[in-house]
């Protein structure tokens, strides 16, 4: 038998947030066997590294660092979660499937749930869990529409979309 392989998730570190909220997601991700986790930091100094490294610092001795850029990390994984940062969202450039997560200081920062589904949002560790199995099938034609929504069109001009965005919004 071969053996299954392991879907690779990579956890945003998100500087803004309180370790104490992050922590949660992060160590229902490290319990899942069936997944190789990644943390991608800040190259220069990271304040949740840094957290890491004076109250868990076994954590950092279990997952695969990204210090290089966000592509490259997006590059070798398959799936991008985190609470709040737009990296999480870059997964989207490389039509890779996200999840954000839930907590009391960023809420539904973006709003995911109104455009991309529940599965995109996770309220709790063991719905993160579930939505990284779920979302890691996602069709790449979805993906294409989300990244649409959030980058518009790659071969149209920037500014020209920006506009559009901000006459379509503003007759809301």
């Amino acid at each position: 038998a071969t053996p299954k392989c392991r879907l690779r998730v990579l956890f945003i570190s998100e500087q803004l947030a309180d370790p104490k909220e992050i922590m949660p997601y992060l160590s229902a991700l490290l319990g899942v066997k069936d997944f190789a986790l990644s943390l991608k930091i800040r190259p220069q100094t990271d304040g949740f590294e840094d957290w890491l490294k004076e109250h868990r610092p076994e954590l950092l001795k279990q997952v695969k660092i990204f210090r290089a850029s966000m592509s490259e990390a997006i590059n070798e994984t398959d799936i991008a979660v985190g609470s709040h940062s737009t990296a999480v969202l870059e997964a989207l450039t490389c039509l890779k499937p996200f999840v954000f997560f839930r907590t009391d200081k960023w809420g539904d920062y973006f709003d995911i749930k109104s455009f991309a589904g529940d599965s995109f949002f996770a309220n709790s560790p063991q719905e993160l869990i579930d939505y990284v199995r779920k979302n890691s099938d996602t069709p790449q034609e979805f993906l294409k529409q989300l990244q649409e929504r959030f980058f518009g069109d790659p071969y149209q001009n920037g500014s020209k979309w920006v506009v559009e965005q901000a006459l379509k919004f503003s007759k809301i």
